[in-house]
């Protein structure tokens, strides 16, 4: 941003969730409130877009960490887009609920 100031949109990567305890459930509001504090920072910057890395999180994890951050992140919604990041060689495990009731009862692992 400081190189380009208007002339251009900038994008933002948000890092890796914090994973203190390594469990979902237990990090879940710290990891929110401290990337939609990141997020809110870059935006205020004038940033155009920020990348949230989606690195070990389940399917229903993200949705529900994007959907959270998605209502904590201060920024102008018509300009102001967040959007997420996936590493392309690591599996994706799509738990959501309609996939489990297919796939009776357990979550699909996909490599491809």
């Amino acid at each position: 941003r400081t190189h380009v100031g208007n002339a251009a949109p900038t994008t933002w990567f948000v890092g890796r969730p914090l994973k203190d305890s390594g469990r979902f459930d237990i990090d879940f509001l710290k990891v929110v409130h401290t990337t939609a504090a990141a997020m809110s920072a870059a935006f205020a910057h004038g940033g155009a877009e920020c990348k949230v890395v989606m690195e070990g999180p389940t399917t229903s994890q993200m949705l529900q960490y994007m959907r959270h951050l998605s209502l904590q992140v201060i920024r102008n919604r018509a300009r102001q887009y967040m959007s997420a990041a996936f590493p392309l060689n690591t599996p994706l495990v799509d738990d959501r609920e309609e996939v489990m009731e297919k796939n009776g009862g357990k979550p699909v692992t996909i490599t491809d």
